[in-house]
């Protein structure tokens, strides 16, 4: 017997039809990350500067943060199913000039950086749309679990990405790794073309001219205005801020700190999915946190102690491996904290406002990232890596213990309305 039941047939039916949504999505993801990981190992190589990896993360996010600021307003006033499907063609084409550029043997570091924010402004598109869409095709009853179904998906991509990628550079060219990700795109909208994706019912009020400027500030009054979540967003931002010098300048940690090669880097990325896989296991077998703010404290001290331990084994020496029990430690409180939130955020935010929000919530959270990252790669020039990292875990646990003890964030589930019971899913 099935513990997951249905109230009708057309509950059923959308919750199937978003689970078809998401293997076409978990394919394109895929595609993504091996073409991703070939892309920094061959910055890595090629150039040997962590000054490169943290421009490549920085142009790699900037234009999300700041396309962001408009794409999820546009997410809530035009159709997604229409957007999901027109972003993914376009990834495509940008992912093939990289592919001639390669072919031709033109290719520079500026023509990367090029790709990587065009591909960034695009996914600022496409990651509210699929977000979006989450809360109408599932019950609120299935939303943990669903979204533990998607981080576990996200973990077994990840898992297998770097070590496809690893195994390819030694026997194919990388022009032709790159064409698996225009391959996995089509894949991905295959499936949005023969599946029904809902919209929100829309309230027929004087709101329907309502400026541009006035519907993203509505996203924004929502975060201020509800004690406890400003606080919240603001600690997102500085885990964000403080654990991104940890992706950006992996490659070089293992290869100079550590004295290892590409496979060492793709064992680490493995160990850090399989800690991703776990949690998503966990989270769908369990309902999560009854007080969903504590559990998601728990899980940001669980990240920082994860980089402790990366951070204390010394270099040069047989205890290296032990490294991976950080970044597997890592990834299962991650996957934690990131469905204990977005079940949070789901449940109260209505849909036709989850876009706008999405977008703000986004753009302060994501300003962080392409900073850390250009301060990272300029300040590992000069630094140890090590340093860096420690400096992070210390700030970090001063960061969660100021917003537990000092703000408004532990009183956050009493005071937060929920949504409005008129936002019930109609047909495209």
């Amino acid at each position: 017997m099935s513990r997951i039941s249905f109230q009708n047939t057309q509950e059923m039916n959308h919750v199937k039809s978003y689970l078809l949504f998401l293997i076409g999505q978990v394919q394109s993801q895929l595609g993504s990350i091996i073409v991703q990981f070939v892309l920094i190992l061959w910055i890595t190589l090629e150039y040997q500067s962590t000054f490169y990896l943290g421009l490549a993360s920085f142009f790699g996010f900037t234009p999300m943060v700041v396309a962001t600021l408009f794409t999820g307003v546009l997410v809530d006033r035009y159709n997604r199913k229409a957007i999901i499907i027109i972003v993914d063609c376009l990834q495509a084409l940008v992912t093939l000039l990289l592919v001639y550029l390669f072919w031709i043997e033109l290719v520079t570091i500026v023509h990367i950086l090029l790709i990587l924010a065009t591909r960034a402004v695009l996914q600022a598109f496409h990651m509210p749309a699929t977000e979006a869409i989450v809360p109408l095709m599932v019950p609120k009853d299935k939303l943990s679990r669903i979204n533990g179904f998607r981080q576990f998906s996200d973990g077994v991509s990840g898992v297998i990405g770097p070590v496809i990628a690893v195994f390819l550079l030694n026997y194919w060219e990388i022009r032709l790794i790159l064409l698996l990700d225009p391959l996995t795109f089509i894949l991905a909208i295959l499936p949005v073309l023969f599946i029904e994706i809902p919209s929100p019912k829309k309230k027929i009020e004087i709101k329907e001219k309502v400026s541009f400027k006035a519907e993203f500030s509505e996203g924004i009054s929502f975060i201020l205005n509800k004690p406890g979540l400003f606080p919240l967003v603001l600690l997102f931002s500085a885990l964000n801020f403080l654990f991104n010098p940890l992706i950006v300048l992996l490659p070089m940690f293992i290869i100079h700190t550590h004295a290892k090669g590409k496979d060492e880097i793709a064992f680490m990325m493995v160990l850090l999915q399989i800690g991703y896989i776990s949690g998503s296991i966990f989270m769908m077998v369990w309902k999560g946190f009854r007080r969903k703010i504590f559990g998601s404290i728990l899980a940001f001290v669980g990240i920082f102690i994860g980089m402790l331990i990366i951070t204390i084994i010394p270099p040069n020496t047989e205890y290296f491996y032990l490294i991976g029990l950080g970044f597997s430690l890592v990834g299962l409180t991650l996957v934690i904290l990131n469905t204990t939130i977005l079940t949070l955020y789901h449940s109260i935010i209505p849909p036709e406002k989850l876009g706008q929000f999405t977008a703000v919530r986004r753009t302060i959270i994501w300003f962080t990232i392409p900073v850390s990252s250009l301060l990272s790669g300029i300040i590992a020039e000069f630094l140890d890596i090590r340093l860096i990292f420690f400096s992070c875990v210390v700030l970090g646990f001063i960061a969660i213990t100021y917003s537990w003890f000092m703000t408004q964030l532990p009183d956050l589930e009493q005071h937060l309305i929920k949504p409005s019971t008129d936002t019930s899913p109609i047909p495209n």
